[in-house]
Formats: structure tokens, sequence, C-alpha cells
């Protein structure tokens, strides 16, 4: 089994019912081929997504992501051999969350609103792995 991370850019800007769509596809889609994972949207065009699950079909779906035209600018920035999955409760999940409300919790970060941050990820690639694990174990 592998886990994949991967950045892009949105060629359109997803609203909750694109990204709602796209969740129940990829929902139906991963269950059948055993994979899970966790998507992550800043709501202004970039996706952070990790695929976990049986390495010919993450290499397969990953290829399908490369072939999206609503993708662009994709960057593989993690795979590693993993024995247990780190996202199992998950066939795909994502979370919204307004800005007003995202700013008055703990911890805020601007990270996901910096126009930087798809070149930071690329140079600092366990910051994307922490942050996708980190935004799982507090759903």
């Amino acid at each position: 089994m592998i886990e994949l991370i991967y950045i892009s850019r949105a060629t359109e800007r997803f609203d909750e019912d694109a990204l709602t769509k796209l969740l129940k596809s990829a929902r139906t889609n991963n269950k059948k081929n055993d994979i899970t994972g966790l998507l992550l949207y800043d709501g202004h065009g970039t996706f952070i997504q990790a695929l976990e699950g049986p390495e010919s079909a993450i290499d397969t779906l990953f290829d399908t992501i490369k072939a999206d035209p609503r993708h662009t600018n994709i960057n593989k920035i993690g795979l590693r051999r993993i024995t247990t999955r780190g996202f199992e409760h998950w066939q795909m999940g994502f979370k919204l969350l307004p800005n007003s409300t995202a700013r008055d919790m703990p911890g805020f970060s601007t990270f996901m609103e910096s126009d930087e941050k798809a070149s930071f990820i690329l140079n600092h690639q366990g910051f994307a792995a922490r942050m996708l694990h980190y935004f799982r174990n507090n759903e």
C-alpha cells in the first residue's frame, strides 16, 4: 500500500456545490478501488490531497487526476509505502470553513490564503503531510 500527496491548482474556482459533486464522485470511485484519503481546498483554487491504497489503484487514480482538465500545476509532493492507513475511515473527505469561523479558531494560520503556498509546499514537502494529518486528527 502507498500514500501519495499532491498539490494542484483548479482551472476554475470550485464552489460548495462543485466540491460536493466532486466528493460524491470520489467517494463512489474510491470505495470501489479501496482508496481512502483527505482533500483540502482553500476556496481560491488550491487543492492538497492525500491518497492511500493499493499502489496500482493510486497510480491509476493519479494518472486520471493528471489528465483532468479541472486541474493544472499538479505536483506530487510525497510518496511512501505504508502498512497502515492514516485516513482509514475516509473514502474521501473535505471540510469547508468560512474565513470568519476559521479566524476565530485557536492556532489559525493564514497559510491557505497565501499566494506563495504552492512554492512553499514544494520546498517544504513534510509540511503538507503534517497539515493533512492535523486535519484528520482535528475533524
